[in-house]
């Protein structure tokens, strides 16, 4: 562990040996990525600036691996406005007290919740939904929705091929006084 000294009383205070003095121009620019001891940086520089705040020695490998300064100068230069952040709801209007808000919220709340039950009791009843075909049958697994759909298609279908099959000709329509005589088509 290195020694600085302090402003404080009782002269010097340890500082464990991970950590440099963030206000020296280009310090983390000749640093090597990866962590490093309180060797690699001679005592007489940290007795330059007291006053300086510690920096972590990783920051250095946290700012590589992200890509450096100079994107995190692009992510801070492209930060989303005030107003942008308000319209995304991420920042409360500061035009108003925070009692306020704190009030209008709890308005809004109370609104959207009065709306939605008004919306749910006006809302139709499951079996109306099942029969119009809005929703399947909650009394069959929904697993098995898919098979009884194709079944009741089935179903229908051999219902129309047997009326279709065993439907009269226009012939025997003829015979019934059904349709007349002029009006059958040529056959």
């Amino acid at each position: 562990m290195s020694r600085v000294r302090s402003s404080t009383v009782g002269g010097e205070r340890p500082r464990p040996a991970s950590y440099i003095e963030a206000s020296k121009p280009g310090l983390l620019d000749e640093l090597p990525p990866g962590p490093l001891s309180g060797r690699d940086i001679p005592d007489d520089e940290e007795e330059d600036d007291e006053d300086a705040e510690p920096v972590p020695l990783s920051a250095k490998s946290k700012l590589q691996r992200y890509g450096g300064m100079d994107d995190l100068s692009d992510m801070i230069a492209h930060r989303p406005t005030k107003e942008e952040l308000i319209s995304r709801n991420i920042l409360k209007d500061d035009k108003v007290s925070p009692r306020l808000q704190a009030a209008q919220e709890e308005l809004k709340k109370k609104k959207l919740e009065d709306l939605l039950n008004s919306k749910i009791e006006k809302r139709a009843p499951v079996t109306a939904l099942v029969e119009h075909n809005i929703l399947h049958d909650p009394n069959v697994a929904p697993s098995l929705h898919a098979a009884q759909e194709s079944l009741k298609r089935h179903q229908i279908e051999d219902g129309l091929t047997k009326t279709l099959r065993e439907r009269p000709t226009v012939e025997q329509l003829v015979e019934k006084d059904i349709i007349k005589a002029v009006d059958a088509p040529a056959v």
